[in-house]
């Protein structure tokens, strides 16, 4: 494989040494710094329409889930692809293609990719127009989240240290046992209506009505066999949950 890199200093693109270089884990300022990002409330950089954008990433061992955070806005189309043999020999893993009416904001999106039976996991992000990305990242599903094994997704202090959840949202949680309880402890609040479950069963939906003051609420879900459990979460059109656990435990 071929890895080429802009070095600023001399504004040209060179060659990386590849006795040298290391299969990234992930795609950010700190990590890639041969890539064009721009600054603002975190780094982010374009990708062109018309120009693919490929990216090898580690994906050994458990590894092989993918955080994307990304700007969705009205009219912003972009895939994120993996394997060979051009378009028709690609896999499809994510499609962004927000209506008209979509509100500009900074979702994260999750998937798993599938391991190539050899050589490195190359994912390429294929523009329709201009896409901002604020980062890619593999990981290994956790048993429970926090800031430092999940720093993709967006993370604030107040009202307590929790996550926040503004568009559809799958999570892998890894069971520590078989069977395996998913665990979730949100903010109740007018405003903040959402729908739960594990990927390929029924959603539960949580509504809070005019519920005068907020509390913190938790439930618990069947997360199935064992294994990992993909929790989908879904906030309401236009609404924020706040999530400050998410995580797995044997039942009972």
């Amino acid at each position: 494989m071929l890895v080429l890199r802009f070095d600023p200093g001399t504004r040209t693109v060179v060659e990386v040494d590849r006795r040298s270089w290391r299969l990234p884990v992930e795609y950010t300022a700190e990590s890639a710094p041969f890539l064009n990002w721009e600054s603002g409330s975190w780094a982010w950089m374009r990708a062109y329409p018309g120009q693919p954008l490929e990216l090898p990433l580690d994906l050994s061992g458990e590894r092989s889930w993918v955080a994307l955070r990304y700007l969705r806005g009205p009219g912003v189309k972009f895939a994120v692809t993996t394997g060979s043999g051009g378009a028709a020999g690609s896999v499809p893993l994510f499609e962004s293609r927000p209506g008209a009416e979509a509100a500009p904001g900074w979702p994260t999106a999750v998937f798993a990719v599938p391991l190539p039976p050899a050589g490195p996991a190359v994912l390429t992000i294929q523009p329709e127009t201009e896409a901002w990305l604020a980062g890619l990242r593999s990981f290994a599903p956790p048993e429970s989240y926090d800031p430092e094994n999940s720093p993709f997704l967006i993370w604030t202090a107040r009202p307590a240290y929790s996550f926040v959840v503004t568009d559809s949202l799958r999570l892998p949680v890894r069971c520590p046992a078989s069977p395996c309880t998913v665990r979730i402890e949100y903010l109740a609040q007018k405003g903040r209506d959402f729908a739960l479950g594990i990927e390929g069963g029924a959603r539960q939906g949580f509504t809070f009505g005019n519920m005068a003051a907020s509390e913190w609420r938790s439930a618990e879900i069947d997360g199935g066999p064992g294994g990992t459990a993909v929790v989908a979460i879904e906030p309401a059109a236009g609404s924020q949950l706040l999530v400050r656990a998410l995580s797995a435990r044997p039942p009972g």
